[in-house]
């Protein structure tokens, strides 16, 4: 239904379904926020290194200087990474697409779990080490 890479939607035409941008209820959606799962149309959209982003200026922050750690598969699993990183000193953020009331419609429990890049390896190896995510 969505590119998970970029956000675009893929043949959404074929399906007839008709996603509203979160921020112009009248206008049709051409993609979701590759940091919050927001549904932007054209006009909302922002495209930095050809991924869609919401016009949240944080979000192009969080594209350059932070690196998608793990997709946990609920809110309460990734509520528990993140104390547990947050215990070894790792800021971690997430962001669900269950955030988006314009996103009801999607059946993923699409949740992005995003740490700073130079944290990236000791996060990794943690989860690991917690048999949280299994990197092998």
């Amino acid at each position: 239904m969505y590119c998970g890479v970029c956000g675009s939607f893929l043949e959404i035409e074929k399906e007839n379904i008709n996603i509203e941008c979160e921020m112009h209820s009248n206008r049709r959606a051409v993609g979701l926020c590759v940091i919050c799962s927001k549904p932007v149309c054209r006009d909302c959209k922002v495209k930095s290194a050809g991924k869609i982003l919401c016009q949240d200026p944080d979000h192009g922050i969080i594209l350059q200087d932070w690196r998608l750690l793990h997709m946990p598969d609920s809110e309460f699993e990734a509520e528990a990474f993140v104390r547990n990183l947050g215990d070894s000193g790792i800021i971690a953020k997430t962001f669900s697409l269950h955030d988006h009331v314009t996103a009801h419609w999607l059946s993923d429990n699409r949740v992005l779990m995003f740490v700073k890049k130079a944290e990236e390896e000791r996060a990794r190896v943690l989860l690991n080490e917690l048999n949280f995510i299994d990197d092998a």
